[in-house]
């Protein structure tokens, strides 16, 4: 196996400034393989991003693990990889390898533990990021496909209530091995794995344990519903956009997410209902913020008066959506 080209020329102004004497070794690498090798992932076939702290301004960069440089990470940038296979964006992913959950807003010692308050399995393995999170994973010992991965992702999600932007097939998690980048653009301590079982799971072991979902309420708004011109319900739409994967920022679709939304706005209107309703459903979906890198009124409000329906329609098809008979 070609192993990671690891000692790329550094700006030395910049890593000298920034992070000098932190360095990285061959051990640090094979934290980062081991990680992998958790998940059962290929090395050669393992997307890693590379991104800059914030306000640092650095090029993001891109490649296979194999290709990963140390100065990547030691001129400021945090080392995160795709969890599940098959490329980096949503539509791109063919198998998903585990299960996972972070959170931010409670202590990490409560983190470390916190699976047995809610009656979950034991971890995998955990990730201590070296700063205030910690990643739980439950590798599944047979890969499955994002359309089972997904809808147990998010109730995994919502019933610990943890980060709710790890729900989306290509989400990156940050890679074991590598130093933590803080604001500052200062490299704090290396997130490490802890907790190791190797325990692994069925997809059907991690969602027996999950409350059932609560049934969608999309009517919670009381809109003035003029004479509608289609045989739609809110209930088809909700479907048929559960199907429709969440956008993310940098994964070259905003055209195709433009039209998503220009689409389901001619056809809430068509329904009878005010545009208003046709932003939160899309907010719900695909909220507006840096994960998604759009802002949904705007994007709604910005042009589609030459879309129609079928859009929406034809994108939640391609999607998997298929009418009622």
């Amino acid at each position: 196996m070609k192993k990671p080209a690891r000692w790329g020329r550094a700006n030395n102004t910049v890593a000298n400034s920034i992070l000098n004497p932190k360095t990285l070794s061959d051990r640090d690498f094979n934290i980062a393989s081991f990680h992998l090798e958790l998940l059962h992932k290929s090395e050669k076939d393992t997307e890693i991003r590379a991104i800059s702290y914030r306000g640092g301004g650095l090029y993001p960069k891109e490649c296979k693990f194999p290709e990963f440089k140390a100065n990547y990470n030691l001129e400021g940038r945090g080392v995160y990889f795709v969890v599940n296979d098959g490329g980096t964006t949503d539509i791109e992913i063919t198998l998903c390898r585990a299960f996972f959950v972070e959170w931010d807003n409670i202590p990490v010692e409560k983190q470390l533990y916190i699976y047995k308050e809610l009656n979950l399995p034991i971890p995998t393995f955990q990730v201590h990021t070296g700063n205030k999170s910690i990643h739980n994973y439950w590798v599944l010992n047979k890969p499955v496909s994002q359309l089972i991965w997904q809808p147990i992702q998010k109730r995994l999600t919502d019933y610990c209530k943890a980060d709710r932007h790890n729900v989306n097939p290509s989400r990156v998690m940050r890679l074991a091995g590598f130093y933590y980048i803080n604001d500052d653009g200062k490299a704090t301590e290396k997130s490490r794995l802890i907790n190791i079982t190797q325990e692994e799971y069925s997809y059907k072991d991690i969602e027996k344990v999950l409350p059932e979902p609560k049934p969608e309420v999309i009517e919670s708004r009381q809109y003035k519903k003029e004479v509608g011109q289609t045989n739609w319900t809110l209930d088809d739409v909700g479907a048929a956009l559960k199907t429709i994967p969440v956008r993310v920022g940098g994964s070259n679709t905003y055209e195709d997410y433009r039209q998503i939304a220009w689409g389901l706005k001619a056809l809430i209107k068509e329904m009878g209902y005010p545009e208003s309703l046709a932003i939160e459903l899309m907010e719900a979906h695909s909220p507006s913020g840096k994960a998604t890198a759009w802002n949904v009124s705007q994007v709604m409000r910005s042009g589609g008066e030459r879309v129609g329906a079928g859009t929406f329609i034809y994108y939640a098809q391609k999607h998997g959506w298929k009418p009622k008979k």
